[in-house]
């Protein structure tokens, strides 16, 4: 299960107007030859925290197959042959019935006060509880300093995939697969020279290469080879719509869409100088440009000019919330809160230096300060800084898992989680 995001309709929807799904899994389900005939259940639990807090809007489930062999269908409600609505339910965290009131009695007499008890051992040192676990149930500390072990040489970016943390290594030219669980890597898979941005389609991993103007596709299930695509100049940021993906050509000033089936280009269309990355918001597109110090906003469906905001800072990194863009400001060591609704920005924080990468986690913002060896926490509803964490040396990408946050550290090759 994961996360749509924009509004749909029953009525009209197809694979043309489908609205994107955000890549990060909520839930998930086994289906084998026991199913048929069965309700599959699904534990959203934590997608109905992030509807409830206001994280994002409710905008439905996408079902996601997770690997490339099989084949299941869903009897729809409408169906005459024995098909069913989906249902929800609720558990509750207590049962029974309350006591009735009782009128509260007269304070009595204060009894004198005691001795002293003698004192207690020291206890360990305290951490804050992890908000991303309180709806699952986890009652585990969270982490305030950065969990930190080694990842490769040059570890850029970070995305979560098909269940897997997905390590981008510019240095090595590498794409490490990773256990979420447990940190270890558990598949190491070559891709061309000078990797530097990553995405999904549910089916393919897709790596863009910097230095070699091509996108190497690799199987989401395994890590295989698929192809290696020519590109424009200097491919870095990539996106998934939830029907093609989308390739910034950063020294051509492009943005290519490309149709995953077999990568290839459907239509390619100018931006501002210097695109960075590129980030889904419903029917639009949103470009970070470093050279221009602007955001472009694109439209979907036919790639049009709609605005271009100004007033960032060679602008590196960029999240959406469901209400704002984050776009982070390199030089000035800020980001950007900027209502998409308008191109408004409602509040400029200050972070730590050079801050590069920026995540959402359904509730908080999280920026990578990659000149200060940590990572910012920001409260996405009001814009307050909660806390700046520990990291390693020159955090730039980052990753949401759904439970935990991984930034990966470009100058000493390790990652930390947060």
């Amino acid at each position: 299960f994961r996360l749509v995001d924009g509004r749909w309709s029953e009525t009209s929807l197809d694979s043309r107007n489908a609205p994107a799904v955000i890549d990060v899994e909520v839930a998930r389900a086994t289906v084998d030859a026991s199913s048929p005939d069965h309700f599959v259940v699904f534990d959203v639990t934590e997608a109905v925290r992030i509807w409830a807090d206001g994280g994002l809007p409710n905008d439905g489930f996408a079902i996601v197959a997770d690997g490339t062999e099989g084949a299941f269908t869903f009897d729809s409600k409408e169906s005459a042959s024995g098909g069913h609505e989906p249902r929800l339910e609720v558990t509750l965290g207590a049962f029974g019935g309350q006591p009735a009131e009782q009128p509260i009695g007269l304070d009595g007499v204060a009894g004198p006060q005691g001795d002293p008890g003698p004192a207690g051992p020291a206890g360990i040192d305290g951490q804050a509880l992890n908000p991303q676990k309180i709806a699952l149930l986890d009652w585990t500390r969270g982490n305030t300093t950065g969990i930190t072990f080694p990842m490769g040489t040059h570890p850029i970016t970070v995305i979560y995939a098909g269940g897997a943390i997905w390590v981008v290594d510019f240095e090595t030219d590498q794409l490490r697969k990773v256990n979420p669980a447990t940190g270890s890597v558990i598949g190491t898979f070559a891709v061309g020279d000078g990797p530097a941005y990553a995405a999904s389609d549910g089916r393919y991993i897709w790596v863009t290469n910097d230095l070699a103007n091509t996108v190497t596709r690799l199987r989401l299930a395994d890590g295989s080879l698929v192809d290696t695509l020519p590109t424009g100049n200097a491919p870095t940021g990539i996106g998934f719509d939830g029907v093609d993906m989308w390739i910034v050509n950063n020294l051509d000033n492009t943005i290519s869409r490309r149709r995953v089936s077999d990568g290839a280009t459907l239509n390619t269309y100018p931006t501002c100088d210097g695109p960075r990355r590129v980030v889904m918001e419903g029917p639009n597109i949103w470009i970070p440009c470093t050279r221009a110090a602007s955001v472009y906003k694109l439209r979907r469906s036919d790639g049009a000019f709609l605005a271009s905001y100004g007033g960032f800072s060679r602008p590196t990194g960029i999240a959406f919330d469901g209400v704002r863009m984050w776009v982070v400001n390199f030089d000035v060591n800020t980001v950007s809160a900027t209502r998409v609704s308008d191109g408004v920005t409602d509040w400029t924080i200050p972070v730590g230096g050079h801050p590069f990468g920026v995540v959402f986690d359904g509730k908080s913002i999280w920026v990578t300060n990659s000149n200060s060896d940590s990572v910012t926490k920001i409260r996405a509803s009001d814009g307050t800084v909660i806390g700046t964490y520990a990291a390693g040396w020159g955090p730039e990408g980052v990753a949401f898992d759904g439970a935990k946050i991984w930034a990966g550290n470009s100058g000493n090759g390790t990652i930390s989680i947060f």
